[in-house]
């Protein structure tokens, strides 16, 4: 049965946190039908929003949203979160678990959205004098609900974080956990600069005999992996991108004088490389020809 995504969980909880800070009003769209407003721009930034809103007969306004960012405890709490549903689910796309559903969006949310008042800034150059909200900022925060449901991973970036760093966070981890969670062993020279440990020391064996059953990875991984070989798709793409070759100078055989001949030599050896590439991929008993015996057309 396929899986159920929902597509307003993120806007929902949005939306009901705003509303437990007084910055949102429970149910009630901004905007009314005498003071109309339509956002001219949005833009997410690392850390906040920037938006424009065109009010009809009321000018422009500016809003600003500024968030907390993302502590360390809790960017790794993310981490571990993220790391353990890709284990347990067996997805590969970790951009696809912004969009899971409950229970795993509840933890998800939990540590991406602000817990607290003072994590979310507001700056309108609409509203009255010492007040959070109005109902152009309503409308630029519900916006932002709608922005998530569309990008999940926008919140990272409202955060303080980039999705490369997360994606690089995991990629470390992955590899960490491929070499079974082990280190290159350092030490310090005199200098105080850490230096690797030298090959061929007992502490480098220790750790290579540790970590042989990981050596080519997850084996769930290469069970998965799939090839496929084939002629390419465009003959001599090489060739063509580089253009007529030079001839020869001075050759002693006089065998390739000119461009059009080596040129022609060339061909033949791509060709006879890709035949051989796909007897040796295909055929395991394919007969392995010694060097010394190949003549090369035009060589």
């Amino acid at each position: 049965m396929a899986k159920v995504v929902a597509t307003h969980q993120w806007s929902t909880a949005w939306n009901r946190l705003l509303e437990r800070f007084g910055l949102l009003t429970r149910g009630t769209p901004a905007g009314n039908g005498r003071q109309r407003a339509r956002i001219k721009r949005i833009e997410a930034l690392v850390g906040g929003v920037q938006a424009e809103v065109q009010e009809q007969g009321n000018g422009g306004c500016q809003v600003t949203l500024k968030f907390g960012p993302l502590t360390e405890r809790t960017w790794h709490q993310l981490l571990d979160l993220l790391e353990n549903q890709l284990q347990s689910s067996g997805q590969r796309n970790v951009e696809e678990l912004f969009r899971e559903p409950a229970p795993f969006f509840t933890e998800l949310s939990n540590l991406l959205l602000p817990a607290q008042p003072d994590e979310v800034a507001v700056a309108c150059s609409c509203c009255p004098a010492g007040k959070r909200t109005c109902p152009t900022c309503e409308l630029v925060y519900r916006q932002v609900g709608v922005l998530l449901d569309e990008e999940p991973i926008l919140l990272l970036r409202l955060r303080g974080r980039e999705w490369q760093a997360l994606q690089q966070a995991l990629q470390t981890r992955r590899k960490t956990d491929y070499l079974g969670g082990t280190a290159a062993a350092t030490h310090s020279g005199s200098n105080g600069n850490a230096l690797a440990t030298p090959p061929g020391s007992s502490s480098n064996n220790e750790s290579l005999e540790r970590t042989l059953d990981h050596f080519w990875g997850s084996r769930k991984a290469l069970d998965a992996l799939h090839y496929y070989i084939a002629p390419p798709a465009i003959e001599f793409a090489l060739l063509r991108r580089l253009g007529p070759l030079p001839g020869l100078l001075d050759e002693p055989a006089g065998r390739i004088t000119d461009s059009q001949g080596l040129g022609q030599a060339m061909t033949q050896i791509y060709r006879r490389v890709t035949s051989e590439a796909q007897a040796l991929a295909y055929s395991l008993d394919a007969p392995v020809v010694d060097a010394s015996e190949r003549t090369e057309p035009g060589l």
